[in-house]
C-alpha cells in the first residue's frame, strides 16, 4: 500500500470500460475511478498494462491497495475482492468502536458492581436503603454507633440500582438513605432484583 492525495476521473467500470482505456502519453500512468464503488478504480500505465486497485482509509490516512492486473483478474472478481476488504475493514471498525464504548460505558461509575442492601432500624422502624462491597462490614460499622440496625437482605447490583431504588421510593425518604417503607416496598424491591438478575442470566445464554 501507498500513502497519495490526487484523485482522477470517474467512470462505470466494466469490461467493455476497460478494455477501451487507453495508455496515457504524459506520465507514467493514469487512474480512472469506479462510480458506483467507492474507492475502487483501475490505472494503465504507458506501456498498456492495467491494474485494478482499492483506495480507502486505514488507521486515518489513505491508502491504496492493489487488487490485481487485468485481464488475469476480471472486473468482477476485482470488485467482489473490493468488497470483501471493504466489508472485513467495516467490521474491524465496529469492533473497535465496540470496544471502546465497553471501556467508556460505566465510567461514571453506575455500571460498577457492588451489593445494594435494606436494613431496619428497630427503634425508629425506618429502613435504610445502601450498597457496599461488602455489606456485612457496613452493617457492623453501623451497629457500633446504633445496635438496633439489623440488615433484611441485600442483593448483587450495580450502583444505578441504588439510584432507582432512592428515586423509586423519594416521596418516603426521612433522611440520607433512610425511608419509610411498608411491606409492600420491601416485596417490591426483592422483585426488583428478581428481575435483573433473570435478565441478566438471558443476556449471558
Amino acid at each position: 500500500m501507498q500513502s497519495f492525495t490526487r484523485r482522477l476521473m470517474t467512470i462505470n467500470i466494466t469490461k467493455t470500460a476497460v478494455d477501451k482505456l487507453v495508455a496515457p502519453t504524459i506520465g507514467n500512468q493514469s487512474r480512472h475511478y469506479d462510480n458506483q464503488l467507492k474507492g475502487f478504480g483501475v490505472r494503465i500505465t504507458s506501456k498498456g498494462v492495467k491494474a485494478f486497485f482499492l483506495e480507502t482509509t486505514i488507521g486515518g490516512k489513505r491508502k491504496r491497495l492493489t487488487l490485481g492486473r487485468y485481464p488475469s483478474l476480471s472486473v468482477e472478481m476485482a470488485r467482489k475482492e473490493a468488497q470483501k476488504f471493504l466489508g472485513k475493514l467495516a467490521i474491524k471498525k465496529n469492533k473497535q468502536r465496540l470496544s471502546v464504548l465497553t471501556k467508556n460505558k460505566g465510567k461514571d461509575g453506575s455500571k460498577e458492581s457492588t451489593k445494594v442492601y435494606v436494613m431496619i432500624d428497630k427503634n425508629t422502624g425506618y429502613y435504610k436503603i445502601g450498597r457496599s462491597k461488602n455489606p456485612k462490614i457496613r452493617e457492623k460499622t453501623l451497629q457500633s454507633e446504633k445496635p438496633t440496625i439489623e440488615m433484611l437482605f441485600n442483593h448483587d447490583a450495580k450502583t444505578v440500582d441504588e439510584k432507582v431504588l432512592h428515586s423509586k421510593f423519594s416521596e418516603k425518604r426521612v433522611r440520607g438513605e433512610w425511608f419509610d417503607l411498608c411491606g409492600s416496598d420491601l416485596s417490591m424491591i426483592s422483585d426488583y432484583f428478581n428481575k435483573q438478575n433473570k435478565q441478566e442470566s438471558f443476556t449471558n445464554i
